[in-house]
Order: C-alpha cells, then structure tokens, then sequence
C-alpha cells in the first residue's frame, strides 16, 4: 500500500516536491518495505 501511494503522490505532485517525497517513500520502505 504505501509504495503505490508514494507513486501516486510522485505523478501528482510537481517536480519541486518531487524530491521530498522521494525521501518520505525511501524512509516508509525502510520502516514498512
């Protein structure tokens, strides 16, 4: 759930949050993969 939520939010979302969420995605893969 949590990754098709972060990908998701990437194709919402504009280039300048692009990178913040990349960093939220990374760190809940890493708590819940």
């Amino acid at each position: 759930m949590s990754k098709i939520l972060c990908l998701l939010r990437l194709k919402v979302l504009s280039r300048k949050t692009d990178y913040h969420m990349r960093a939220f995605c990374s760190l809940v893969q890493k708590i819940n993969p």
